[in-house]
Order: C-alpha cells, then structure tokens, then sequence
C-alpha cells in the first residue's frame, strides 16, 4: 500500500541518519552536542523532520527540526539518550546512543 511504501521508505531514510555525533562543548563538561543528517535512500536531504533526544535516566527532552540541508543539532546534558526522528504522516525511527 501507499502508506506502507510512505513508512517504509522514511523509515530507511531515517536509519540513514549517519553517525550521530557527541561532540564535548567547550568549557562545559557536562554538555554535549547531538548533530547529524537525514537523508533519504539516495542521499538527498530530508528538511522539516523533528530529531528528539530523550535523556534516559531523567526523561528531559530536547528537540531540533532538520534545517533546508538536512541537518540538525542540539545541546544536550551528557549521558544516555534515546533519539527519535519522525516526519508527520510518516512514522518515526527510534535509536539509541551512549
């Protein structure tokens, strides 16, 4: 079915998120910095797509939305997060980062 192409097909381009990366934050050891891509199967860029860390001992949320590039960024407290990417209509994908 169309929607089941629709969640397959953002599910995989979300799984292409790449290397999500925990970047230390200058002066500020106990931040860190969650950045990445989405991208589609092809590699094209996936603007407008909610990246949400979800810190896993306290529940606090950040939030980003991908920019024009694909991209996204957020400061974070350092620790466990589980990171969910979702595009509405579409589904969302789940990872976990340590």
């Amino acid at each position: 079915s169309m929607r089941s192409l629709k969640s397959g097909y953002v599910f995989t381009a979300l799984v292409a998120i790449g290397a999500i990366l925990m970047l230390p934050v200058s002066g500020h050891a106990q931040e860190s910095t969650v950045s990445g891509t989405v991208t589609d199967p092809s590699g094209a860029v996936i603007p407008g797509v909610t990246v949400t860390a979800t810190h896993t001992e306290s529940g606090n949320k950040f939030e980003a939305v991908t920019d024009e590039r694909g991209g996204y960024r957020l400061l974070v407290r350092v620790g466990n997060y589980r990171i969910t990417s979702g595009l509405p209509g579409f589904g969302t994908v789940n990872r976990n980062i340590e």
